[in-house]
């Protein structure tokens, strides 16, 4: 996957340079660090319960408290279905990443977050 790098533009247009800046982590305890513009954590297994959230916390230094980030989420080995993005909150320095379990049951495994800071 390719990262935005807002940060250089060509001069023949003002359009931001795309670049490979893809970064893979697992969390530990809903946290996780890693510093590129695009980034998947996977999460600890999870046990969240119905019509629960959980956080996960990424220290990132790319992300600024007034930063855009995009975040997706699947299941990894959760069965469970309905997951969703409740809120994210960027912070200097982190992004807090909100996900919703809108099943009935509890998750059952890791989830995959994907993200990119704009």
């Amino acid at each position: 996957m390719a990262a935005i790098d807002n940060t250089s533009k060509t001069s023949a247009s003002n359009s931001p340079h795309l670049s490979s800046d893809n970064q893979t982590v697992t969390a530990v305890a809903g946290a996780a660090t890693l510093d590129g513009q695009l980034g998947v954590v996977t999460s600890e297994s999870l046990t969240t319960a119905a019509a629960a959230d959980y956080t996960l916390t990424i220290t990132n230094a790319r992300v600024k408290a007034g930063s855009v980030v995009l975040a997706s989420v699947k299941t990894g080995t959760n069965t469970k279905v309905g997951l969703a993005i409740h809120e994210v909150t960027p912070a200097n320095g982190s992004v807090a990443i909100k996900v919703r379990n809108n099943n009935a049951a509890a998750l059952d495994g890791t989830i995959i977050v994907s993200f990119v800071v704009l």
